[in-house]
């Protein structure tokens, strides 16, 4: 047993020293007012979890075409990544915003909290995406009146929290367009008090993590209140089918199958993009 806890301890401290090595990697900045692109440790002033704010860390990168001077402010949309942590999803949906002339920021909201992957327990709290909306709006670059957030699990449920907003937390940006990927519906009811803003919603019909029943229900919702709610269910898709490789996964107890499927992962782009595109008036 004092083995055990001995390596508990070991576990927890080197944890916390790639959390400090990570951050002290990124530059600390309380505004992006003087552009350019790169990786920060930013303010969240409203990013609670286990009874403090943590700054977060946040990298915004601009399409290629956008990187010259004398450019109009270009839409963006804010990343949150899942339970596993940053990595290829987040990644590969940036570069594909990227390729269309959208800005992006993929948000690291685990390792200023000292953690690489989070469970039941993890954080999941609204105000990282505010505080994300309140620190990119400050960017020359992007057009605080379109910018969108997307996440995925996770992230994606954060994402649906999120939109019980106060414009006093996000530095009065109103979020163009909300995407959640596989979410837990079950966390939120669309209200008449809900903005505006679409909200797509993305979930497989195999997948037995986030239930599809309920994110169709949050459609049903928004459609009674005349709210712009879309839950698009992709045949066979299970939780996360848009990762590059498919693995098995244990979570609460149980084992959970995730199957990467490049067809299902083509379809969810062009739905979102269209999604995007609208929202931000782009042609």
């Amino acid at each position: 047993m004092p083995g055990r806890n001995l390596l508990g301890i070991l576990m927890v401290a080197g944890a916390a020293a790639m959390a400090a090595t990570a951050a002290l990697a990124a530059e600390r900045k309380v505004t992006l007012a003087g552009g350019g692109s790169g990786t920060f440790q930013y303010p969240s002033p409203d990013s609670s979890w286990r009874g403090r704010n943590h700054d977060l860390i946040g990298t915004v990168e601009l399409p290629v075409r956008a990187r010259g001077r004398s450019r109009k402010p270009r839409p963006a949309m804010i990343l949150f990544h899942g339970s596993a942590g940053p990595g290829y999803r987040s990644d590969s949906w940036a570069r594909f915003f990227r390729r269309h002339g959208i800005v992006t920021m993929r948000v690291d909201y685990f390792t200023t909290r000292g953690l690489r992957r989070a469970g039941r327990r993890g954080p999941a709290s609204a105000g990282d995406v505010t505080g994300a909306i309140r620190f990119l709006a400050t960017h020359p670059g992007v057009d605080r009146r379109r910018i969108g957030v997307m996440g995925f699990s996770r992230g994606g449920s954060i994402v649906l929290m999120s939109r019980s907003y106060s414009p006093s937390q996000t530095g009065n940006v109103r979020p163009a367009v909300f995407v959640a990927f596989y979410p837990g519906c079950e966390r939120i009811r669309i209200g008449s008090g809900d903005p505006d803003a679409p909200l797509l919603i993305v979930v497989g019909s195999a997948d037995t993590l986030s239930r599809p029943a309920a994110c169709e229900q949050r459609q049903r919702e928004g459609q009674r209140l005349g709210k712009p709610v879309r839950t698009l269910v992709l045949p066979g898709g299970t939780h996360a089918f848009d990762v590059r490789r498919s693995r098995t996964v244990r979570w609460r107890g149980r084992r959970v199958e995730i199957i990467s499927d490049p067809n299902l992962t083509r379809i969810a782009r062009e739905e979102v993009l269209k999604t995007v595109k609208a929202a931000f008036r782009m042609r």
